[in-house]
């Protein structure tokens, strides 16, 4: 399980348009990555969505990474049964960063979003 987190992790950091998708404008509870298709959903498993903005924080928000209903692995599968519709990790991300500093931010939220879903698994 922790095997298809990691897998999930590197697509997304390998992939400059995918950690683009991070700061995409987008409301509160849409996918942010990768694109909902079922192919995307089988291949990578799990899925990162958007959430609320800090109250106390602007250009920071929530990000939500949530395992797919096609998820392949044993262990993904066992904890969308139990969390059906639960977040397997939380992060918070500067959507404001600038755009020299956006590559690092999305290889940081990625990494705490992985590393704590570990950890809930």
């Amino acid at each position: 399980m922790s095997g298809a987190l990691k897998k999930f992790g590197d697509k997304v950091v390998n992939d400059p348009k995918q950690v683009a998708k991070l700061f995409k404008e987008a409301a509160p509870g849409t996918r942010l990555l990768p694109s909902r298709t079922p192919k995307n959903d089988a291949e990578y498993q799990c899925r990162v969505d958007v959430g609320e903005e800090i109250k106390d924080k602007p250009g920071y928000y929530n990000v939500y990474l949530q395992v797919n209903s096609q998820a392949q692995s044993d262990g993904l599968q066992d904890w969308l049964k139990k969390n059906p519709h639960g977040n397997l990790a939380a992060a918070q991300i500067n959507r404001k960063a600038k755009d020299e500093e956006r590559p690092e931010e999305g290889k940081r939220v990625m990494a705490e979003l992985i590393a704590q879903a570990k950890k809930n698994l």
